[in-house]
């Protein structure tokens, strides 16, 4: 595994999570989708770099938030569907949000959040019984600077952006 330090430099910041609804809505050419592609680089997440990426790569945080862009897509369709009374089919969901690759998507999810456990500690909120999340500051990585610094190498080939 190629060793990043010194290529990559990404600051630490703290941020305090809010709810944003505009993720978790139903797919909209006019405001959820564009809100989801802003996530992203320009360009693509695949890049290529002389000392760490030889071979094209990505870094797993953009694939997990596809996952999950993939969860809200299949969850969503299986919502429409039921909605119209029909039972759900793979002709109903986008490729990204079919069955089979939700499932990938889970384990690949459910490992790295083990793998990079978040211990902020929440506070359990008496009105819910439990936690929700919100209002608290966590340590994180400064996602512009991930976002700028893959836009700067992502400058490969179009059909290898698949």
């Amino acid at each position: 595994m190629p060793d990043i330090r010194g290529a990559v430099t990404v600051a630490s910041v703290y941020r305090t999570f809010t709810y944003n609804r505009t993720y978790s809505e139903a797919p909209s050419k006019a405001t959820t989708d564009p809100a989801w592609a802003a996530l992203f680089p320009l360009g693509g997440t695949f890049f290529t770099h002389p000392k760490i990426a030889r071979n094209v790569s990505t870094f797993s945080v953009y694939h997990q938030l596809h996952c999950i862009d993939a969860i809200r897509q299949g969850y969503w369709a299986v919502v429409e569907a039921a909605a119209q009374g029909r039972t759900p089919s793979d002709a109903d969901t986008p490729a990204m949000g079919t069955l089979p690759h939700i499932r990938h998507c889970l384990d690949l999810l459910r490992q790295s959040i083990m793998c990079h456990g978040d211990t902020t500690l929440e506070v359990v909120d008496p009105r819910v019984k439990g936690v929700h999340g919100f209002g608290v500051k966590h340590r994180c990585r400064d996602w512009g600077q991930l976002v700028h610094w893959t836009e700067q190498w992502n400058d490969i080939p179009p059909e290898e952006d698949a």
